[in-house]
């Protein structure tokens, strides 16, 4: 199972990226930034150091395999996506 979620420009978070493996195994990484500061130069030679990944790699807690497994043994199951329709503001927040 694969998952990908990008809240856009607006937050320090960019990519949440989440991966299930057959075994349960799975690995959940976070791309993100610590933002400038209106009081902060832009320091172009040290700008990457700005972008951060966190990395996490493990097995599912067992309650969660479950659920999983539940899910998955539905005949007709499909994961779909809603994204409520937002105002600028509210995509800005």
């Amino acid at each position: 199972m694969d998952y990908s979620f990008s809240p856009g420009l607006y937050d320090e978070i960019r990519i949440i990226h989440l991966e299930i493996y057959s075994d349960y195994n799975y690995i959940l990484k976070f791309n993100w930034y610590k933002k400038y500061r209106d009081n902060e130069a832009l320091d172009e030679n040290n700008s990457k150091n700005y972008r951060q990944e966190t990395v996490f790699n493990d097995f599912l807690p067992n309650r969660l395999k479950e659920n999983l497994e539940t899910l998955l043994s539905f005949h007709y199951f499909e994961i779909k996506t809603f994204y409520p329709p937002l105002t600028e503001e509210e995509k800005k927040q």
